[in-house]
């Protein structure tokens, strides 16, 4: 059975009425989150919990850093640099995020050479692409997918209302 999303199907306006309290919902098409415009139900009335961001990684133009497929987008994973920084690129098999480098650079060694660098993270079996939106209806309560959530993607839960919500993460420093 496929249940449908509780969420308005266009943005709603800020102060609209809403329930339930908790609902959060996402309206782009970017695989990057921080992309999309979202929502939150909160004491009754949506407010903007996100605006999308305006930075690089959504620029629709960069999309061109990403290959044509995941294994092509994985052998550059294995091979080099990318820009900008955020960038995702989803494919069926997995998603790549373009990465800043992590730690700090040792001040004392001369000028800073660390640049962004792909990291891949293949799609759990069973979880549906294209990434559904936060707020979008599910079937199997509990299911949990990450979508590259340590690469600047999202991890998101089934939750037991049948409601895709994005799930906190813990990444390694």
């Amino acid at each position: 059975m496929d249940y449908p999303s509780p969420c308005p199907s266009s943005a709603p306006a800020a102060s609209a009425a809403c329930t339930p309290d908790g609902l959060a919902c996402e309206y782009g098409s970017d695989p990057n989150v921080s992309c999309n415009a979202l929502y939150a139900c909160s004491s009754a009335v949506w407010a903007a919990s996100g605006a999308a961001d305006a930075g690089l990684a959504c620029d629709p133009s960069v999309e061109a850093a990403c290959q044509p497929s995941y294994d092509m987008q994985k052998s550059l994973a294995a091979s080099g640099s990318c820009a900008p920084p955020g960038l995702l690129c989803a494919f069926a098999q997995g998603t790549c995020g373009c990465v800043p480098p992590s730690g700090t650079p040792n001040v004392d060694a001369g000028p800073v050479t660390q640049t962004a660098k792909w990291l891949c993270v293949d799609l759990p079996g069973g979880c549906p692409f294209p990434r559904p939106r936060i707020g979008d209806g599910c079937t199997t309560p509990n299911e949990q997918c990450d979508y590259a959530s340590c690469q600047g993607g999202v991890a998101l839960g089934c939750t037991s209302d049948h409601v895709w919500a994005e799930l906190p993460t813990t990444c390694p420093q």
